[in-house]
């Protein structure tokens, strides 16, 4: 069993304040509920950004093979 703090932050993270509109905070609460892979809003909003910067990355890499 892991020895840190409860809630600490891994060593390569970068810890956010996050504070959503309310329209997008409503978005994502229904979202992450709806997606059973999800244990928490965290786990859903990870999981969009990293989608979206592996989908800039992927274009960048297209362009580099033209």
């Amino acid at each position: 069993m892991a020895t840190g703090k409860v809630g600490r932050p891994k060593a390569d993270s970068v810890k956010l304040q996050l504070a959503l509109p309310k329209s997008l905070g409503e978005w994502v609460e229904k979202k992450y509920k709806a997606t059973k892979f999800c244990r928490n809003r965290q786990d859903f909003i990870l999981g969009i950004l990293d989608e979206q910067m592996k989908k800039e990355q992927g274009v960048e890499q297209l362009e580099l093979g033209l």
